[in-house]
C-alpha cells in the first residue's frame, strides 16, 4: 500500500486577539511525540515575538524548523529574525491576504528565509482562495535580493 508521509507539521498558533479563533501554544506542543518530524510554526498572535520567546523556552522538546510571524501584529521584524535565527529555525515572514508586500521592512529583506502568503483571511478556514496572490509572488520574485532564494509558500 502507498501512503504519503509527512516531514514537516504546519501547526497554526492562534491566541484568539489575531484572529477569532484559539489554538495552541508552543508550551502545548510539548506532549506530543513528533518522531523524526520536523514542525513549522505559523505564530498568528497579537505579538508573534511572544510565541517566540514561549517557543524558546521548551525548545528541547520541539523539533522546529520555521517559525513564521505574521507581519501585521509584530512589532519590530528585524528583532524577530534575529530572535528566531539565534535558535537555529529559519525566519519566514507571513503576510494576510491584504497585507501589500511594502509591509516587508527592506532591512531585513536579505536575512529573511522566505515570506508566507495567505491565500484566503487569516483565521477563517474553508474560504474561497484570493488569486491577488498571484500578484504578491510576482512582486516578491521581482525584488532584488542576495544570497540563497526566498521561499514563497
Amino acid at each position: 500500500e502507498d501512503s504519503i508521509q509527512a516531514d514537516v507539521l504546519h501547526i497554526d498558533i492562534i491566541d484568539c486577539m489575531f484572529v477569532d479563533n484559539l489554538t495552541i501554544s508552543p508550551l502545548d506542543l510539548t506532549t506530543v511525540e513528533f518522531g523524526d518530524k520536523r514542525i513549522d510554526l505559523h505564530l498568528m498572535t497579537e505579538e508573534p515575538m511572544d510565541a517566540v520567546y514561549e517557543a524558546e523556552a521548551v525548545r528541547e522538546y520541539l523539533p522546529i524548523r520555521q517559525v513564521i510571524g505574521q507581519v501585521e501584529r509584530m512589532s519590530h521584524q528585524g528583532d524577530f529574525i534575529w530572535e528566531v535565527k539565534k535558535n537555529h529555525w529559519e525566519p519566514i515572514l507571513g503576510l494576510d491576504i491584504f497585507t501589500p508586500v511594502e509591509e516587508i521592512d527592506d532591512m531585513i529583506w536579505n536575512e529573511l528565509s522566505g515570506v508566507l502568503l495567505m491565500g484566503v483571511e487569516a483565521g477563517h478556514q474553508n474560504g474561497i482562495f484570493n488569486r491577488h496572490v498571484f500578484e504578491k509572488v510576482s512582486e516578491l520574485r521581482a525584488k532584488p535580493r542576495t544570497g540563497q532564494p526566498l521561499q514563497i509558500t
